[in-house]
């Protein structure tokens, strides 16, 4: 049993069970024919068929199609943030120079002409940066001569190869939608998680991206740009403009790997403790696949919940309220443990003013907590496990609450 259980987790999940019943020996023939007879009508009338078509976009073709975003959706929900730097950009850019084969992009066709990236949103985002001139080349390995140069200022043959360059691409269309199970955004997140099993590996919250899309995971991105919360966790401003990305900003690796939006989440995943139990994987997997599309009115309830505490530890711990101190352990750093803590004991604590020498008396029960082995270990240094979460919320609550 436990070697079929390792099984199914190291292959991730099939559609078929591999412990199920059909899988069973059983010494009635009939029965085993009738199983085998089962898979086989499965596997015909196919629960998702696809069909895969192969076309080659020229570069100047890929920009107009992702200008024209009723046409060719660049960045859909399901994908992962910007994260390539201009040096990265800038390889991709001398390699289509040198004519180096490039991998080729997967495209989602759901409509006819109507195309999603399901992988190969760097590389588009980055050819259609340096034709807009968004960058200038730089650190290039072979073609040294053209760093500093953008799109415009290369010479006219080089442009023209450019503009000869091509991309190649894999189009998936589903042949099978209408007798399928799933639903097509389904279909879409489940083969682009498919897809990112090789090369840069996903992290939770990336796949979480990916998998459950909607609109609490847009509300979540949306808390975790807010001003208070980046400056919190020292990272770079979010330009007004929502297209516009800052170098610094694509740079913060707590941005790029969305840990900022992975925070938010543990909040109001553990905000109610009947909510923490199992694994904290399986924690924040539920809530947001149980809370995927909340009312306009939930909506505003968790951005009045979440902004109301923030502004309150804020006002009560400061700037650094969720970073260790450096006198604790030789070094200062971003705590989750202790956002988590933190954050959840005081959003239990509800509204309500502290007097100045209430946050002089809580922030000095902190640090005094800090510097004790067996308080440091229950908020920071236990692993990361329902009963763990609960521990050092209690003990926060009662560092916040404490006359």
């Amino acid at each position: 049993m436990a070697k079929n259980k390792y099984l199914k987790e190291s292959i991730g999940e099939v559609d078929i069970d591999l412990e199920s019943d059909d899988f069973e020996y059983d010494e009635s023939s009939n029965k085993k024919k009738e199983s085998l007879s089962k898979i086989s009508e499965e596997y015909l009338t196919g629960r998702h068929r696809y069909t895969l078509e192969k076309s080659d976009f020229m570069l100047p073709q890929i920009v107009h199609l992702v200008r024209q975003q009723k046409w060719f959706n660049a960045q859909p929900n399901y994908q992962r943030r910007k994260v390539w730097d201009d040096i990265k950009k800038s390889s991709l850019i001398e390699s289509l120079i040198m004519n180096i084969p490039i991998p080729p992009i997967f495209l989602y066709e759901g409509e006819v002409n109507r195309y999603e990236v399901m992988d190969g949103q760097q590389r588009l985002s980055s050819i259609v940066d340096f034709y807009e001139n968004d960058f200038a080349l730089s650190k290039m390995k072979f073609w040294t001569s053209l760093n500093g140069f953008t799109y415009k200022k290369l010479p006219a043959t080089i442009q023209r190869g450019l503009d000869r360059a091509k991309l190649s691409s894999v189009v998936l269309i589903d042949d099978s939608f209408s007798s399928s199970h799933m639903k097509d955004n389904d279909i879409r997140s489940h083969v682009f998680e498919r897809l990112n099993t090789g090369g840069i590996k996903l992290n939770h919250q990336e796949l979480r991206n990916c998998l459950y899309y909607g609109k609490l995971n847009d509300h979540l991105v949306e808390l975790s740009s807010q001003q208070l919360f980046t400056r919190m966790l020292r990272i770079p401003p979010h330009d007004p403009r929502p297209d516009v990305l800052s170098l610094a900003l694509s740079e913060n690796k707590l941005y790029r790997t969305m840990v900022d939006v992975h925070l938010v989440l543990r909040f109001f995943a553990f905000y109610e403790s009947k909510n923490i139990r199992g694994s904290v994987k399986s924690i924040l997997d539920n809530f947001m696949k149980n809370h995927r599309n909340p009312s306009v009115s939930d909506l505003k309830v968790y951005s009045n919940v979440f902004n109301g505490t923030l502004r309150r530890v804020h006002t009560v711990f400061g700037q650094n309220a969720f970073w260790i101190p450096k006198e604790i352990i030789g070094r200062e750093f971003l705590s989750r443990p202790l956002f988590d803590a933190i954050m959840v004991a005081m959003a239990i604590r509800g509204p309500g003013a502290f007097t100045g020498a209430q946050k002089i008396k809580i922030r000095k029960r902190l640090i005094t907590a800090l510097r004790s082995e067996k308080d440091y270990e229950i908020i920071v240094g236990r692993p990361n496990t329902s009963d763990a979460i609960k521990l050092r919320i209690d003990l926060m609550s009662k560092i916040i609450s404490a006359s």
